[in-house]
């Protein structure tokens, strides 16, 4: 079905918590009861209805509670008949439209319900001659609204509805329900769409191209304390160990810490048969290594470390795992900045990860709010990239789904502009997943955006914050509006637990992984915020996490 537009168009009104029309004590407490007895399909209700109603048949009142009976008794044919016959009959009775629209949301027939309750779906707009509701009238509209707008997936419109039932009646009983249905809902259409993604993602095999002798054997150091990262783990490494490292001569450290970077390469296959499990001890050594390389601004090092990367997925998760980012991101912006060439050329190597390509569209992206000085040099690297996977769609090992979309994504977070009219085109690809950023329209918008010094990586300043990550508390950190923070706690407090909603999201996405994806070794992972602030916002809405929910 296609989708209309819909606006809340607020109107004013006065809401009654009174009845709108004088009505004497017994005749209310009656009603009440047949209300009551109908809705629990009480015996003989039916029938006593049915009397009321030849006595009283100007009286939309009790053709209701006659409906309400029939689909309580799950008697759905004669419910609908005398629903009919109220709608002809009282063609202006609001809740013979409310139960028209219930069930056309029953039958799935929700084109048809804006045809009931207006185009608008705002029951002033319904019945603008009326300045007065009673509250039953308004929340029970509202009601069918939410719900209608639920099924057609326009989140935003039932969320402004429920808000306003909560403001209205906060006690209704109903409003928990609908929440509830509203997170699910949103959360199923988000693993829908990340299922059809996943489906028509393109991705590229990768083995090492780089291939070094495989050994058995540690490297031969020229300096000894470097064994040091063999028994360490980066966490609890010694400072006094890290001024006397960087004492030591430093061309002949440099060849050192060059070794032990290409030792993860030359002994993955005996580690990967020795070590049960990820042995944080004995197997972060070129973490150690990769920091002192950057501390000591060793750029004649960078080939080194992107021959790592060029080593496969399979090697390169093993050895970072989802820590990647993490670990190199720093280190390589301190030796890669001044070589974007260098860069470049590893981005469009065909058969590498995609993670590690993507860890320099990142750095490069930085240059921007390092050095805004270089924007011109960044936006021409970005551009260059971008327009090499259109001028080569079917070279055997580049084009890369999840590339282009997050390298896409950096340049939406430098504000490249310039970049549009490529980014149209390889949308029009179908090359960029919405689950990043959200629709075309969207993107376009937020590369007009200024840049956020929110985004903005601090760097360690020496090797002590390389390890201790002190530098970190340096980033700005976002101030967010109290309307951000109601929005987060709307979706989270709705959850009884965070964790078993995304277990289950894993769940019901395995079924789209590869057979092979749980065949590999386990190794303990780096802990890490479970939701980077970066990243697409889980309630699907295709917003950065720390612009929706966070």
């Amino acid at each position: 079905m296609k989708k209309q537009p819909h606006h809340l168009k607020l109107l004013s009104y006065k809401i009654s918590f009174e009845p709108l029309e004088e009505i004497d004590d017994k005749t209310s407490d009656f009603n009440y009861q047949l209300l009551q007895d109908a809705n629990k399909g009480k015996r003989g209700i039916i029938e006593k209805l049915k009397k009321i109603i030849a006595d009283k048949h100007d009286d939309p009142v009790y053709k209701n509670y006659l409906y309400v009976a029939y689909k309580t008794q799950g008697r759905n044919q004669e419910a609908r008949d005398i629903l009919q016959k109220t709608i002809d009959q009282h063609p202006d009775y609001l809740f013979g439209k409310l139960n028209l629209a219930g069930e056309y949301l029953y039958d799935e027939e929700y084109e048809k319900i804006p045809q009931v309750m207006g185009e608008f779906m705002e029951i002033k707009a319904l019945y603008p001659e009326r300045d007065e509701f009673h509250v039953t009238e308004v929340i029970s509209f509202f009601r069918i609204a939410t719900h209608y707008f639920i099924e057609i997936e326009e989140w935003e419109q039932a969320e402004r509805r429920l808000e306003i039932m909560k403001k209205i009646d906060p006690d209704d009983p109903t409003i928990e329900t609908i929440n509830e249905k509203l997170t699910a809902k949103i959360l199923m259409a988000s693993i829908k769409r990340m299922q059809a993604e996943m489906l028509n993602e393109i991705s590229v095999d990768t083995y090492p191209k780089v291939e070094y002798p495989p050994t058995k054997e540690p490297p031969v150091l020229q300096h000894e304390l470097l064994r040091a990262f063999y028994t360490h783990v980066t966490e609890d490494f010694p400072t006094e160990w890290m001024d006397q490292i960087m004492a030591l001569p430093k061309a002949t450290l440099i060849q050192d810490l060059e070794l032990i970077i290409e030792d993860a390469s030359r002994r993955y296959d005996w580690f990967y048969a020795n070590y049960e499990e990820f042995d944080f001890s004995a197997q972060e050594f070129p973490v150690h290594a990769l920091y002192f390389l950057a501390a000591l601004e060793a750029k004649e090092s960078l080939p080194t470390i992107l021959n790592l990367l060029r080593q496969g997925k399979e090697a390169v998760e093993y050895w970072f795992s989802d820590s990647l980012e993490d670990i190199f991101m720093e280190p390589l912006y301190i030796l890669g900045e001044s070589q974007l060439d260098l860069l470049k050329d590893f981005v469009l190597e065909p058969h590498l990860f995609s993670m590690a390509r993507l860890l320099a569209s990142k750095i490069v992206a930085q240059i921007v709010f390092h050095q805004p000085e270089r924007r011109v040099e960044v936006v021409t690297w970005f551009r260059e990239v971008l327009q090499y996977h259109l001028d080569h769609p079917d070279e055997d090992g580049i084009i890369d789904t999840q590339f282009i979309g997050w390298t896409v994504y950096e340049a939406v977070e430098a504000s490249l502009v310039e970049l549009s009219p490529l980014i149209k085109k390889l949308w029009d690809k179908g090359w960029i997943p919405e689950t990043y950023m959200g629709p075309l329209d969207e993107i376009i918008k937020l590369l007009k955006d200024p840049i956020e010094e929110e985004d903005k990586l601090p760097l360690p300043e020496n090797i002590h914050e390389f390890y201790s990550g002190k530098y970190l508390e340096r980033r700005v950190q976002r101030e967010y509006t109290e309307e951000e923070l109601e929005a987060s706690r709307r979706l989270f407090g709705s959850m009884d637990d965070d964790d078993l909603i995304m277990e289950s999201l894993a769940k019901k996405l395995a079924g789209s992984l590869p057979e092979d994806m749980n065949s590999r070794k386990p190794r303990t992972i780096i802990a890490k915020p479970k939701i980077g602030r970066n990243e697409p916002c889980p309630c699907g809405s295709g917003k950065k996490y720390k612009k929706c929910c966070l």
